[in-house]
């Protein structure tokens, strides 16, 4: 492998980690609403019988 094979151009985002607990709350709150929102849409798309529901790891990492 060339150099220029193992230069990563992508670079991740710092991570904001937050310590106020009222935040924390928040955020796991909105996340909460999130995922349920998610897993309705998904309920919602394969009620259709001409789709076979699959769990798949993607799903769960959607989530």
């Amino acid at each position: 492998m060339s150099n220029d094979d193992q230069i990563r151009h992508s670079k991740a985002l710092e991570a904001q980690i937050v310590s106020d607990p009222d935040k924390q709350a928040k955020i796991e709150a909105r996340n909460g609403v999130r995922q349920f929102d998610a897993v309705t849409e998904m309920i919602e798309h394969f009620s259709d019988p001409q789709r076979k529901f699959k769990l798949r790891p993607s799903h769960l990492l959607h989530l």
